[in-house]
């Protein structure tokens, strides 16, 4: 059989499994237990949505909270979102994060496969390896802030919340994009993109201990995208799916949605820009982020210091 078949057969496969998925989306889903946490006067947490290089985007947000005096108690992330969450939960420093980001390239990612490619070109061992190093080799229950990664069962359909162990094991799970990268063994279970069941977890940060949640959505303007072979039909169908599952899930109390949609799925080119977008998104979502917080802090008795004068964005 031809290698075109190959890919064929396991992109039809693939569709079938996706299809399963859909219909035990509803089933009953593991309880999350909460991380006990020190008294604050609000609890705010970070939600970073699933969208390949626009992910890019998400430091950008975290540049403009940290500037502003917007405390990030927990991160839960979703396929990039998993990794860009997990560096900054375990290094939380905005700056930092985006100066080493902005150096990483395709080849920081990307590693083929020379065999097993019916499962997808991508084996996925870079990318846990890069997270891995960026996060110091920390376990994740080790993180100074809480973190979560969403990722699917390709068996069963289940949510999995990956919030303990290896960062870079639980990120290539939650990353692993059928067609593209190579699903992962976690504990005995074969793990997929977290996108398949959640691509905006804010129900996973509220249970988490969230007061207030921040989420953050990169993704695709489907219009725009190009379709030019069956690998490109499949990430349009992952993310009609990923958008129609956002729809019927909880809402942040401030959802922010950069203006990366024009950005193709691995266009590094644009890495910069995606950056860019998510701080101005941020700054623009400011006073909705703090009034979320004050409203949050009165419920609760108590206080929340906001600023009156907004910085503008950093370069």
């Amino acid at each position: 059989m031809s290698r075109s078949n190959h890919i064929l057969g396991g992109l039809a496969g693939l569709a079938g499994g996706i299809a399963a998925l859909l219909r035990r989306l509803h089933g009953p889903r593991p309880p999350i237990r909460p991380r006990p946490r020190p008294p604050v006067p609000v609890r705010v947490g970070l939600v970073l949505g699933g969208g390949a290089v626009r992910g890019f985007a998400h430091i950008g947000v975290l540049r403009t909270l940290e500037e502003n005096g917007i405390p990030v108690d927990s991160v839960v992330g979703t396929s990039v979102g998993s990794l860009i969450g997990a560096v900054y939960a375990a290094r939380p420093d905005a700056a930092v994060l985006e100066r080493e980001a902005l150096r990483l390239d395709r080849g920081d990612f990307l590693d083929y496969a020379l065999t097993g490619f019916g499962w997808g070109p991508l084996k996925g061992r870079r990318l846990e390896h890069l997270v891995d190093r960026l996060t110091e080799w920390r376990l994740i229950e080790t993180f100074p802030i809480p973190f979560a990664a969403i990722a699917t069962d390709l068996r069963t359909g289940e949510r999995i919340i990956l919030d303990r162990g290896p960062a870079g094991r639980a990120v290539r799970a939650s990353s692993a994009m059928p067609g593209l990268i190579h699903p992962c063994r976690v504990d005995g279970r074969l793990l997929a993109d977290g996108a398949l069941v959640e691509n905006l977890p804010v129900s996973v940060a509220r249970a988490m201990g969230a007061d207030v949640v921040v989420a953050v959505t990169v993704s695709p303007d489907l219009q725009a995208t190009p379709l030019r072979g069956a690998l490109d039909v499949l990430h349009q169908a992952l993310a009609i799916l990923a958008r129609e599952l956002t729809s019927r899930q909880p809402e942040a109390d401030v959802t922010i949605a950069p203006a990366v949609g024009h950005i193709a799925t691995l266009d590094f080119r644009k890495k910069r820009q995606a950056v860019a977008a998510g701080k101005a998104a941020a700054l623009e979502a400011l006073p909705r982020i703090q009034a979320a917080i004050s409203t949050a802090a009165a419920r609760f008795g108590r206080r929340w210091p906001v600023r009156q004068t907004l910085p503008t964005p950093s370069p």
